[in-house]
């Protein structure tokens, strides 16, 4: 996407995220030394680039690791495998800072994307944030636990998270956190308000969704399905994270063609 592509969500461009390197791919052979099959990984992303100018669409991958040396090894790798941006994505948050702090040592400052920032993080790190300079980092409205949250109290966490952004004195994006397909109308009329009313991008991961939930038939139902709840989706948010990336292929037609409809009215 290049340089300015988080201006650029706030007029009307997409962007859709891929995770890879997450817990369990198969392309990963060691997640502790970040070792993994590069052929297969570049195909992954290259068919994800293709997608994105194929139907207009921004693409960035959201990179999972277990520790840093894991972390960095794939970061060295996905930055010259494609221009998007990355997502610095850990449980650990040694592992997400060493990413970081990695990413800027190495030129990535205006394509890295700090995942994440939550109700719990401390001060210390949101100085760490600080102290590195990374520019972009995501918000999770969510609670400890994965506690269930109604969507008015998500929206209650989000002062007290543009906050900590301050405070590491980077740019926000806001993830509203979809957990269930049913969710996604209040989610959406949440997240219109929000574009309104903030100047940061508001998105969320239809991957929580897609990623779990039971449906009739098998792969190629199921990637149907997320390929509908994703482009609804896509005509609310500024971004996505879609879970794998092996659904690029049908996440990226099925929002492509959503764009198409003018929608919403």
């Amino acid at each position: 996407m290049g340089r300015g592509w988080a201006s650029r969500l706030k007029k009307g461009e997409t962007l859709l995220v891929g995770s890879i390197f997450y817990w369990g791919h198969g392309i990963v052979k060691n997640p502790r030394r970040g070792l993994f099959d590069l052929e297969k990984a570049e195909r992954l992303i290259v068919a994800q680039d293709r997608l994105a100018g194929t139907f207009g669409l921004g693409s960035a991958l959201d990179v999972v690791a277990q520790t840093p040396e894991a972390m960095i090894r794939y970061i060295d790798f996905v930055a010259g495998a494609t221009e998007g941006p990355i997502f610095i994505d850990a449980v650990d948050a040694g592992v997400r800072l060493a990413g970081a702090g990695h990413a800027l040592e190495i030129g990535l400052g205006d394509r890295a994307v700090y995942n994440s920032i939550a109700p719990w993080t401390e001060l210390e790190e949101l100085e760490a944030l600080r102290d590195l300079g990374v520019r972009y980092g995501v918000l999770f409205t969510a609670r400890k636990g994965n506690g269930r949250l109604g969507i008015e109290e998500r929206s209650k966490l989000l002062p007290g998270l543009l906050q900590k952004a301050r405070a590491a004195r980077l740019t926000p994006l806001v993830d509203l956190l979809l957990l269930e397909a049913k969710e996604l109308a209040p989610l959406s009329r949440l997240a219109m308000k929000m574009r309104e009313a903030l100047p940061h991008p508001i998105g969320c991961g239809t991957g929580n969704v897609t990623t779990t939930w039971k449906v009739p038939g098998g792969r190629e139902e199921a990637g149907a399905m997320g390929a509908a709840l994703n482009a609804v989706a896509s005509l609310y948010m500024d971004f996505l994270l879609y879970g794998p990336i092996e659904g690029a292929r049908e996440v990226f037609p099925a929002v492509g063609a959503a764009k198409l409809t003018g929608l919403p009215l």
